[in-house]
């Protein structure tokens, strides 16, 4: 095991004090390396590095916090990224738990860092209500980032969206019931305008990436969220269609409400996998979810990483 700090530089430091010149003594970073991937656990010494606390104290010291950074953050099927792609993993103790990313270092967004965040885990070992939202709220904040990219895997809530199609939301619907649904866990909250619930700047960069890359994806939609982790009735999906949405999923929210109270630009493709339940007499199935996942996957992780280079930072 490396002494504590020995595989972080100077860019690595910078990215932990957030863009500030407080004293490096006052982190513990330790450096392992597994199976080719170096991975970068700090925290702030003692206690925990906090992304918001973190943030708060160093403009408290006349500092200004690192932003403009970019994340991908994917869904059922996007838990990884392909070996060519060199990643370095980096842990945050949060004070909502531990979070991971994958720090890219071919990043297409330089001088920026680009992460990957893999929602349900590397091996999907979280069920839609075990994520910790919250937590990885925190990771983005602790990492700079401003933009975040996200996919969804989604049933579809009418014919017109087929398994394979890509669709760009642009409004959600909330039916989730037993999950935390805000950010903000203490007094210290704020009412936050969704007239416009996904970035209109990293829509129109998805938009842009997919017609350079000849990707058909529906320029809007509307996403509407449940707890999971069963799959909807029919009544549902008949009242669900109804209601005017589109798509249906279990992770987008509140993943697009905290990125909106903390201030992070969102956007969220959706992959249609299924067609919901009653719409034809195919039976719902994870194998199904899976298998439209796996054939629609590089060209989705294209997407996103062209639409990443299109951001201006």
């Amino acid at each position: 095991m490396p002494k504590a700090g020995a595989c972080c530089n100077a860019t690595e430091r910078s990215l932990w004090l957030n863009g500030g010149s407080a004293n490096w003594a006052d982190f513990t970073c330790l450096c392992m390396q597994k199976s080719g991937i170096t991975t970068t656990v700090c925290q702030l010494s003692p206690g925990r590095l906090v992304g918001s606390s973190l943030q708060i104290n160093l403009r408290q010291n006349g500092i200004e916090p690192m932003s403009g950074n970019v994340a991908i953050i994917g869904g059922t099927g996007f838990e990884s990224l392909p070996p060519e792609i060199f990643a370095e993993e980096v842990i945050v103790d949060t004070q909502y738990g531990i979070a991971r990313a994958l720090s890219i270092s071919n990043n297409y967004v330089e001088p920026a860092k680009l992460y990957f965040v893999s929602r349900h885990g590397a091996s999907h070992g979280l069920a839609p209500h075990q994520i910790n939202y919250r937590a990885n709220t925190d990771l983005l904040l602790a990492l700079g980032v401003k933009y975040v990219f996200a996919t969804n895997a989604v049933g579809s809530l009418t014919l017109e969206h087929h398994p394979g199609k890509l669709v760009l939301f642009d409004d959600f619907i909330d039916m989730t019931r037993s999950r935390d649904r805000t950010y903000f866990s203490d007094s210290n909250w704020k009412h936050i305008d969704f007239t416009t619930p996904y970035s209109p700047i990293l829509r129109s960069a998805v938009l842009q990436a997919a017609t350079e890359s000849m990707v058909e994806v529906a320029p809007r939609g509307t996403y509407l969220c449940v707890d999971g982790p069963r799959f909807e009735t029919p009544a549902e999906v008949r009242l669900f269609g109804a209601w005017g949405a589109d798509v249906v999923g279990m992770t987008g929210i509140p993943e697009v409400v905290m990125a909106k109270e903390v201030g992070i630009e969102y956007a969220a493709l959706g992959i249609v996998t299924n067609p919901g339940a009653g719409l034809t007499t195919e039976v719902v199935s994870h194998d199904q979810v899976t298998d439209v996942m796996a054939s629609s996957i590089t060209i989705v992780r294209e997407l996103l990483l062209r639409a990443c280079g299109h951001l201006v930072l």
